[in-house]
């Protein structure tokens, strides 16, 4: 059995030396994956901010449009009080102008009868006179 145990030195010397490779090998491919990993993030990262930074000047521009819509409409509707105030008066003021024709009307019939009787009445009146 002495003999074997050269044999046995080699090969468990060849075991652990190629553990080590192992261990090597293994240590170096988690260390570039890592830096793969790493990069992969940093590239995601990157993409991930830029959709970001998309999206917030997309999500600014239709507020900016929203904004002006907003504007617009109240403009118009500061233009749709104002007409409709403005109708409201010229509707009001004609019916008092209506109103006042309707007196000036009546005045105008009483005065035309009043003209008339005065005019019998000094008619009535020459006759007397020529009498």
């Amino acid at each position: 059995m002495r003999g074997n145990a050269p044999t046995r030195g080699f090969t468990f010397v060849g075991l652990v030396i190629m553990m080590v490779i192992g261990c090597t090998v293994y240590l170096k491919l988690w260390s570039v994956s890592s830096y793969i990993s790493l990069r992969d993030a940093e590239i995601m990262r990157s993409q991930f901010e830029r959709a970001q930074n998309e999206a917030l000047d997309e999500s600014a521009e239709w507020r900016m449009k929203y904004d002006e819509e907003v504007q617009r409409s109240g403009k118009y509707l500061l233009e749709l009080v104002q007409v409709r105030e403005e109708l409201e008066k010229k509707i009001e003021e004609a019916e008092k102008s209506k109103s006042d024709l309707a007196v000036l009307q009546k005045e105008k019939q009483s005065l035309h009868k009043r003209t008339e009787s005065l005019l019998h009445e000094l008619q009535s009146v020459k006759m007397k006179c020529h009498i």
